[in-house]
């Protein structure tokens, strides 16, 4: 068993002592997620956590990428054909439409579906939700409003990005069930989680500058 604390540099209090069979785990973050990242570099598989007192805000949104891996992408995939400007509005509305789309009704924004939803449901919806957009985007391009435009691109592009996270998606690319109890294996930065930048493997760059580019063409094809 795993002890995690949030005590600074990791320690436990005075008259609370480990069991037998318990090992302190240190860390200089939340305790939860100090015990995901040992488990993770020493190959442990957890099979449960438990809280004394409630997982914090942070650690327990649906985040996806962490907002480096975010930009990273974007960067990978338009770094020859944008401008720096452009690339990041793109990154920053990609980071606000994240942080303003965290309730558990807004799960398919970010390639995820709720516990009691089908598959094809959550599909339907972030589909649906980057089609709309892209046109949204495309009709702001064609009115000349190139920075408008790149703005409810950088919204769409957010959920085709977070469909390559392994945490979000199954193997086939179907979106995971989002549970606010087990936040854990997200990165809302790149020093914990399964998601951060050291997470994107060539494959995945490679799908989503394939994708990408191809949300960019709807925009601002002809």
């Amino acid at each position: 068993m795993l002890i995690g604390t949030s005590e600074p540099r990791g320690y436990l209090r005075t008259g609370v002592n480990l069991n037998p069979g318990e090992t302190i785990v240190p860390g200089v973050g939340h305790a939860e997620a100090d015990i995901v990242n040992f488990a993770q570099r020493n190959w442990l598989r957890l099979l449960e956590v438990g809280a004394t007192r409630s997982i914090c805000p942070s650690c327990a949104t649906h985040h996806c990428w962490s907002p480096g891996a975010h930009d990273a992408i974007l960067q990978h995939t338009f770094g020859n054909t944008l401008s720096p400007a452009d690339i990041a509005r793109l990154q920053q509305s990609s980071r606000v439409f994240d942080r303003n789309t965290q309730s558990a009704n807004q799960s398919f924004m970010h390639s995820m579906r709720l516990r009691d939803q089908s598959i094809a449901d959550a599909v339907r919806l972030r589909d649906l939700f980057i089609a709309q957009t892209l046109e949204d985007a495309r009709r702001l391009a064609k009115a000349s409003n190139r920075n408008a435009a790149l703005d409810r691109l950088g919204e769409a592009c957010h959920p085709i990005m977070d469909s390559s996270s392994p945490v979000h998606t199954n193997t086939d690319g179907t979106p995971k069930a989002w549970n606010p109890m087990w936040p854990f294996g997200h990165s809302p930065t790149d020093s914990i989680g399964s998601e951060t930048i050291n997470n994107l493997t060539p494959q995945i760059l490679q799908q989503q500058n394939r994708l990408l580019n191809d949300a960019y063409q709807r925009v601002f094809g002809p």
